[in-house]
C-alpha cells in the first residue's frame, strides 16, 4: 500500500511527498524489509508502465530508483 499511495504522489505530482514513507513508519516496518519490498513494487511497476508511452518518464525515474537500491544492496 505505501507503494501505491508513493506512486500516487509520482504520478500526480511528479515528487514523492513522503506520504508512504510515513506510512511504513507509522506501522514500524524495518528498513530491510522496506528496500527488499521497494525494489521488487518499483521494478514491477516498470514492467507495468512500460507498456504505455504516456509514463515514460515515470519509468525512467522507477528504473533508477531500482538501479540505486540494488547498487547499495
Amino acid at each position: 500500500m505505501a507503494e501505491q499511495v508513493r506512486l500516487r504522489s509520482l504520478q500526480q505530482n511528479g515528487s514523492d511527498d513522503g506520504t508512504g514513507a510515513a506510512l511504513l513508519d507509522r506501522f514500524g516496518v524495518e528498513e530491510d524489509v522496506r528496500w527488499r519490498w521497494g525494489v521488487c513494487v518499483r521494478a514491477r511497476l516498470c514492467g507495468v508502465y512500460a507498456l504505455r508511452p504516456r509514463w515514460a518518464e515515470l519509468v525512467q525515474r522507477l528504473l533508477s530508483e531500482v538501479d540505486g537500491m540494488l547498487a547499495r544492496g
